[in-house]
């Protein structure tokens, strides 16, 4: 079912949501350090690491949408292995429109994975257009192999972005691996960062952060996120080579 969302607190626990624009601050800043604070305070043993992740398909803050969330798989968080998804087959339209929106949570003993998928996006913002085919976000985050030379519950991640089509605006891109971080469009007016990934870790682990494509304006009062993947562990412990 496809519904606005109000979420109170932290994106990745619970969004504050205060001006359009201020939620984008949210976005990115709170969906990669919610966990780190609630990892913290977690249990768990060495041969079973606290796994968390979250994927959202589709977040959209503008004066069209009001605040949007498609397919969102919520905060995971276990010492198990687990599958957590979400999926939309089609947005409702006229705007947006859009179709088979997924996230999806995969753990395992000493992994954790998100993925989230957009096959089809429109949606028009007064006179930008916003168009997206096949958009999909990556994030793994792994319990390191343990040697002298590792850090009590150092964790590896890696994320990754892929793109057959995106038009922002008079930009456009065709079947794109884009690097970290890349930005489409950076101008005072209007902002899109393709494969925008955020690190972040504490004492009891780390992870990672992948926005497929994010566009923000403040003039135009828009926050969009088109596929959003993170993955994180905790209390890895001493992981053996082969366990």
């Amino acid at each position: 079912m496809l519904r606005g969302t109000r979420i109170g607190g932290d994106m990745h626990r619970r969004l504050r949501l205060g001006t359009r624009f201020s939620v984008s601050l949210l976005v990115v800043a709170t969906l990669a350090l919610a966990m780190v604070a609630t990892a913290g305070g977690a249990s768990a043993s060495a041969t079973n690491p606290l796994k968390t992740g979250r994927a959202i398909a589709l977040f959209a803050n503008t004066p069209v949408t009001g605040i949007l969330v498609v397919s969102d798989t919520g905060d995971v968080s276990t010492t198990s292995s687990t599958t957590v998804s979400k999926s939309v087959l089609a947005l409702p339209g006229p705007n947006p429109t859009g179709s088979v929106l997924t996230a999806v949570v995969t753990t395992t003993r000493t992994e954790s994975t998100a993925q989230a998928y957009v096959a089809s996006l429109g949606l028009l913002v007064g006179t930008l257009g916003i168009n997206a085919t096949a958009v999909k976000a990556q994030s793994v985050t792994d319990c390191a192999i343990n040697t002298s030379a590792t850090p009590p519950n150092a964790t590896v991640s890696s994320g990754s972005t892929t793109i057959a089509f995106l038009k922002v605006g008079g930009s456009s891109i065709v079947n794109a691996k884009p690097a970290p971080n890349t930005k489409l469009i950076n101008t005072s007016l209007l902002k899109v960062v393709l494969n925008e990934q955020i690190r972040f870790s504490d004492a009891t682990g780390g992870g990672l952060l992948v926005n497929a494509v994010h566009i923000t304006s403040s003039a135009l009062g828009i926050d969009v996120i088109i596929s959003s993947a993170r993955s994180d562990i905790h209390n890895c412990g001493p992981i053996a080579s082969g366990g």
